[in-house]
């Protein structure tokens, strides 16, 4: 009985982790994705392994269901990652491309940076996330600026 329960857990687990978006790390492929499926593209701009309100951000809001599902229907997620730590390193070709797109979008080095675009790589506005900020808040928020 515990084994049956064990494999129905997982199984869940699995299904459900399937079933979230996956962020994406180019823009092109963005803006595609964004084109095909009418969806905007959100920019998050992070670091990963050292920006504590970006950690706090992808825990609480990012990978919450309520966000999960919302982005599901509406978002292209890019994630632009400027890790600190040698062992977060990304690949060269990574960095080149995170760097041109924060000189563009993010030229101030603001952490975490949440920028949405429409799928012609134009502005529509951005988000602030606030230190334990509500789900529902930041999704208001986002709609706001995508009017």
């Amino acid at each position: 009985m515990k084994k049956m329960s064990f494999l129905m857990l997982s199984f869940c687990l699995l299904a459900m982790s399937l079933h979230a978006q996956t962020f994406q790390h180019n823009i092109e492929e963005s803006l595609t994705l964004s084109k095909t499926e009418q969806k905007k593209v959100l920019l998050i701009f992070s670091g990963s392994d050292w920006c504590k309100s970006c950690i706090q951000l992808k825990n609480e809001i990012l990978s919450s269901n309520e966000f999960i599902k919302y982005s599901e229907d509406n978002l292209v997620l890019l994630e632009l990652d400027f890790p600190y730590r040698k062992q977060n390193k990304l690949p060269k070709a990574q960095q080149a491309h995170n760097e041109n797109l924060a000189e563009e979008f993010n030229p101030k080095g603001v952490f975490p940076r949440v920028v949405l675009l429409d799928e012609n790589k134009q502005i529509l506005g951005q988000v602030r996330y606030k230190k334990h900020m509500k789900v529902e808040d930041f999704i208001k928020e986002l709609e706001m600026v995508s009017m």
